[in-house]
């Protein structure tokens, strides 16, 4: 897995920003190292992290300096989150990452969009992907 890069902030209004390996904010993620901090801040206050990659200034499209190739779906509302964590794991081999979402109600998936050919279109590309993800929802078995 290659190493991609993302921006890590104290909050969502800091603007100091600490490039950080992807894989180990996952892994923090994943131990639990901020779930203290979600049961007891404001939304606001809780570290955040930006999935495309590490900007400069502003969060926007000019000013990204380092792109992960990650894209960011959040999902919400599964009958069985813990079935469909199982099912994208399994089957979806472009999926990066994935974890419960900080409301601990939805599901985060990260998705490297490094080895989609011919879609340049970064919009084609995150509707693609969501409705494949999404539909995983239509499904009975959950």
């Amino acid at each position: 897995m290659q190493s991609r890069k993302v921006g890590l902030y104290a909050n969502m209004s800091s603007t100091d920003v600490y490039p950080v390996n992807l894989k180990t904010v996952c892994t923090l993620i994943k131990e639990g190292r901020w779930e203290s901090g979600i049961n007891t801040l404001p939304k606001e206050k809780l570290p955040c992290f930006t999935v495309s990659g590490v900007f400069k200034g502003a969060k926007t499209q000019d000013n990204l300096e380092t792109s992960s190739n990650i894209l960011s779906l959040d999902i919400d509302n599964f009958s069985s989150l813990d079935g469909v964590m199982g099912v994208l794991a399994r089957i979806r081999p472009h999926i990066y990452s994935y974890f419960k979402s900080a409301s601990g109600k939805g599901l985060c998936v990260l998705v490297a969009i490094d080895d989609f050919e011919g879609v340049g279109d970064f919009k084609q590309i995150y509707e693609a992907i969501y409705y494949e993800v999404t539909d995983l929802n239509d499904h009975s078995k959950f």
